[in-house]
């Protein structure tokens, strides 16, 4: 099946407003306003400034969302808050939330959920530790972060989700996984997610790949088969480089 490539940059705490833009302003010049398949997960500062430059396709998203609809929680951001500011998709259970904020299966869990319900694509992020990737628990940790994040729901509403798989001793090393690593992984998720919930479904759901991705990483790991896309860190703070990371992406998934 056609899955057109997404390429997500996350600019994680990064960029004021002014600086959020000047970096669309300058992909727009780079990308000749061809935004097709690229989505910034910007800061929530920046958010409403980014979506202000109305720009045809591009997505911009939020890096977190709470798990609570409404409610009394200081310093939370709620999905039909980021839904007001015209937010389009969601990173949810990415490893840093997972070890700095000591996020639980179940909160990443019911941010699913509460995105579901405002009409905003999730972006579920998955990955092993080093130790565990020793150990040979890498598919057996995958496996139950896609069915824990994902229980209870239909095979249609797990078709809006998208994976990210961003193994933890990657991210921001430099070292990213094998090509042949990559594939082989994305592969396995693929058929878990035809087990649960149908070949329809495992068609249809893009898996990205993230963990220190960058020009020197990115052809042999975006050319695989099972590889939809990228979920970049760090070389999406650069719009030159970024921009060139959304155009290789392009010719080799064309």
């Amino acid at each position: 099946m056609n899955r057109p490539p997404v390429i997500i940059a996350n600019w994680k705490m990064h960029k004021t407003r002014h600086q959020a833009q000047e970096c669309i302003h300058h992909l727009k010049i780079q990308l000749s306003i061809d935004f097709s398949g690229v989505y910034i997960a910007a800061p929530y500062t920046a958010i409403e400034a980014c979506a202000s430059m109305k720009l045809p396709n591009l997505v911009i998203g939020a890096q977190n969302v709470s798990e609570h609809a409404f409610g009394a929680y200081t310093g939370e951001v709620c999905a039909e808050m980021l839904k007001d500011l015209q937010v389009g998709f969601c990173l949810i259970g990415h490893s840093e939330r997972r070890t700095y904020f000591h996020e639980t299966s179940e909160q990443i869990r019911q941010k699913i959920l509460r995105c579901l319900e405002a009409n905003i694509q999730p972006i579920l992020c998955i990955g092993e530790t080093l130790q565990q990737r020793h150990n040979n628990q890498t598919n057996d940790v995958l496996f139950s972060q896609i069915s824990s994040a994902l229980s209870k729901l239909s095979a249609q509403d797990v078709s809006q989700v998208s994976l990210a798989y961003e193994p933890v001793w990657a991210i921001g090393s430099g070292v990213a996984a094998s090509p042949d690593a990559v594939q082989n992984i994305h592969a396995e998720c693929r058929a878990y997610i035809q087990k649960i919930w149908g070949k329809t479904c495992s068609d249809h759901i893009r898996i990205l790949y993230g963990g220190s991705v960058n020009l020197q990483t990115l052809a042999e790991i975006i050319s695989q088969k099972d590889v939809d896309g990228v979920l970049v860190g760090g070389a999406s703070l650069d719009a030159d480089m970024f921009a060139n990371i959304i155009k290789i992406s392009r010719e080799l998934k064309s």
